[in-house]
This record gives C-alpha cells, sequence and structure tokens, in this order.
C-alpha cells in the first residue's frame, strides 16, 4: 500500500452517497475537505427509510448484522451512537402459493404447523438446514469450493429439492439474481451463506437492526460529515485524470477540480466515468454486471396463510413458470422488523413476480447490486491494486460478497492510504 504525505490537506472528491462513499467520507472528513456528488435525490445507496402516515420507519432495504461478523459496521454504529435492536426473525416457504416450510422461534407457530413439520419431505429440509453449515465450512477448508458453481456444487451433494430451493431463493433474495442465474454463482457463496446462517434454525436468534430505522443511521452519519458538503442530484458526466489532480465533468456542464477522487460506485458505472481507463482497470471492472431489484412496500396480505401465527419476518415464495423455470420472491414483514405495531401490517416485496393489489401499494424503489461469478471472485484479490493510481481510488462492496460490511471495509483500506482508519 502506497501511503501518501501525511502532513498534507487534500481536496477530495466523493463519487457515490452510498455507505461506502459515506464511510470513506466520514473517516477523512477531520483532516481533509470533502464534497460527495450523488446523482440520487437522496444518500444512503441501496438503504432507504419510507416513514408511514403512523410514524412507522420502514426501511426498503435491509441491513441486519451481528457483533460477530460485521465488527466495523458495528464500530461505525458506535461511534455514531446509533442504537440496535434484535430482530424478531422467522422464514417461511411457500411452494406455489401454499405455506410448506416454516422457522420460527414462536411457540404459537411451531405448534399451528401441526403435523407438517414431520411429513418426509419438510423432515428432509430440516436435516439439511442443520448439516449445511458444518458441511459447507468443511468444504471451503478442504478447497471443494474453489473455482466451482453453485449448480456443480449441489450436483455434487445430496440435499433435498426443497432445501435447493430455498437456498437459492436466498441468493436471489440477498443478492438479486433469477434462479437460474444463481446457479451459476461462485460456490464460495455456499460457504457465506452456511457461516452467516443466512438459511439456518440459528437464523432466529442472529441478526439485530437499527433501532429506529436506517433513517437514523444515515441522518447521523451525514450530520458529520455535513450535508452542505453533500451534492445530491448531481451525476458525473466524465472522470478526468491529469498529472496535478482530478477535474470532474458534471452532467450539467459544470467542472470541479479536485487533488484526489474516490468512486464509491458499482464497478461498471466506475469504468464508464473514466475518461483514460487503464489496462489494469479495464481488467478489473469490465467483467462486472448488475442486478436490479425492485422493492415495493405494501399492505397486502393475500400471498399469505390467514393464521398470522405462521406470517414470518422473510416469507419467501416459489412458483414455477410455464417454461418450468423456478421463480423467486421475498417478502419482509416490515412489523417484525422494526418491532412495531401498526394498525394495517406493512411488507416489503423484492422482485415480486405475483401481482400486488395497486391500492395496497405504499410506494416503490429500486436497488442495484453487483452481480457474482467465478471470473468476478478471481478478480477481487486484484481490486486493492486499483487505489493509488493517477489519483483514484476506489470502493464498494464488490470488493467483498456484496454486504454491509465489506462496502465499509473497503472504504476502511481506501483511507488508509490517508493514514485515516475507522
Amino acid at each position: 500500500m502506497s501511503l501518501l504525505p501525511l502532513d498534507k490537506r487534500y481536496k477530495i472528491a466523493v463519487i457515490g452517497a452510498g455507505i461506502s462513499g459515506l464511510t470513506a467520507a466520514y473517516i477523512l472528513r477531520q483532516k481533509h475537505e470533502i464534497t460527495i456528488f450523488e446523482k440520487n435525490y437522496y444518500s444512503g445507496g441501496s438503504i432507504h427509510t419510507y416513514i408511514t402516515d403512523d410514524g412507522i420507519p420502514i426501511d426498503t432495504g435491509v441491513i441486519i448484522f451481528n457483533l460477530k461478523k460485521y465488527p466495523l459496521f458495528v464500530k461505525l454504529l458506535s461511534q455514531l451512537d446509533v442504537k440496535p435492536r434484535f430482530v424478531i426473525n422467522s422464514l417461511t416457504m411457500y411452494y406455489d402459493n401454499r405455506l410448506k416450510y416454516c422457522i420460527t422461534n414462536n411457540l404459537k407457530g411451531l405448534v399451528d404447523q401441526g403435523f407438517d413439520l414431520f411429513n418426509p419431505e419438510n423432515l428432509m429440509l430440516s436435516r439439511d438446514l442443520l448439516v449445511f453449515k458444518k458441511q459447507t465450512i468443511k468444504d471451503h477448508s478442504n478447497g471443494e469450493l474453489h473455482d466451482i458453481t453453485l449448480e456443480l456444487y449441489f450436483k455434487k451433494k445430496r440435499y433435498s429439492e426443497a432445501f435447493r430451493d430455498l437456498f437459492f431463493s436466498e441468493i436471489n433474495a440477498a443478492w438479486g439474481p433469477s434462479y437460474e442465474e444463481a446457479l451459476q454463482y461462485p460456490g464460495e457463496f455456499a460457504h457465506f451463506v452456511g457461516e452467516y446462517n443466512l438459511i439456518s434454525p440459528l437464523f432466529a436468534f442472529y441478526w439485530k437492526t437499527i433501532q429506529g430505522g436506517c433513517i437514523d443511521y444515515i441522518q447521523k452519519i451525514t450530520s458529520k460529515i455535513g450535508n452542505e458538503n453533500i451534492k445530491l442530484n448531481s451525476g458525473i458526466r466524465k472522470v478526468y485524470r491529469k498529472k496535478n489532480g482530478i477535474i470532474l465533468k458534471m452532467q450539467n456542464g459544470e467542472s470541479h477540480y479536485f487533488d484526489k477522487v474516490i468512486i464509491a460506485t458499482l464497478p461498471h458505472q466506475a469504468l464508464t466515468l473514466l475518461d483514460d481507463p487503464t489496462e489494469n482497470e479495464l481488467n478489473c471492472l469490465s467483467i462486472w454486471k448488475a442486478h436490479k431489484i425492485k422493492s415495493i412496500m405494501h399492505t397486502d396480505t393475500s400471498r399469505l396463510v390467514q393464521n398470522e401465527n405462521l406470517w414470518s419476518t422473510y416469507n419467501f415464495h416459489l412458483e414455477k413458470d410455464k417454461n418450468g423455470f423456478i421463480q423467486a420472491s421475498i417478502m419482509n414483514w416490515a412489523n417484525n422488523i422494526t418491532g412495531k405495531k401498526s394498525k394495517n401490517p406493512y411488507f416489503v416485496s423484492f422482485n415480486p413476480f405475483f401481482p400486488i393489489r395497486e391500492n395496497t401499494i405504499v410506494t416503490e424503489m429500486e436497488h442495484y447490486f453487483p452481480h457474482y461469478t467465478l471470473d468476478t471472485l478471481r478478480i477481487q484479490n486484484k481490486l486493492p491494486s486499483l487505489n493509488g493510481v493517477n489519483h483514484s481510488y476506489f470502493c464498494g462492496s464488490y470488493f467483498g460478497k456484496g454486504f454491509h460490511e465489506d462496502a465499509i471495509a473497503s472504504s476502511n483500506q481506501v483511507t488508509k492510504h490517508f493514514g485515516m482508519e475507522l
């Protein structure tokens, strides 16, 4: 890592007000002159909070975390005095609009499932859920997950069809690919899902979220940076790297001059911004694509069973289309995540393949996430080599597995070039 002279104050542009851009600006703000440019009308990237008419903060993108796996994020929240709260997690799987399986810490929910828990298919699914984490940790350590797709990995293992469907629905929910695209994801993601208990019975006891919604966290970090230093609705057309610094050409035709630039966007977006990408930048950034995830906040309960004891925090819906391909969507029960009751229950559905009654829709958002392949995983160890070249630095969740902690860790690595860290 090349360290910059520590006694100099730099004028730094940060492109993107998602978590990686905000974190980099937050760390560097005390010593350097920071300006963030964000093309959208809000800060937070894929995280956005909607305040309902009855005052409940509903996140249209979900942040859940735990103390063990998210050390930098927990440290950031502590510095911002943002309070976490435990999420009462539960998970259900619906197949062809019929409740098929439920993981819950609700005794009433367990009782109301009756003997469905003990039919052969559900017993096999329960067995697979219990052994999956241990198996993937073992396979990861012996290299069995290296350079193999999830499709090939699951063909080698004797998991039940129900478990396979639930697993790939989780990949769809967390990263956005279709069921067929998820089959080509790197096998290492099996270890990630297992290690993080994303579909484990421990899932019900493992996670926290932000008390008061992500709006509390975003407002506090932007306040520390200084709202006057965050330029919203400010798209960048091109980044020109010169010998002595950076020129940003704005969409509105204006030009701004800086000593350094931190590009905190999705990788394919970063590449399109560069006027003169180096060969290394082309190699590292051109292979990336992105998934669009549409989130719809609504009050429609028609896709859930009538018995509210069997409603879950995360409701997976699977269905075969006319060509026999699995469609998958997740419907989050927002009241369970926020811990707040309301007159009507609120839900957020991600990429729903089924219609949602129009009169129940509160708001809609679009989010973009990096798409992972074996090629993108192979290139990841080269991404840090981009930083410090031509006055430019790069950060984002694509440096890791696409989660909040990965975004913050990549920002922390950038700021170390300036002799600063979280």
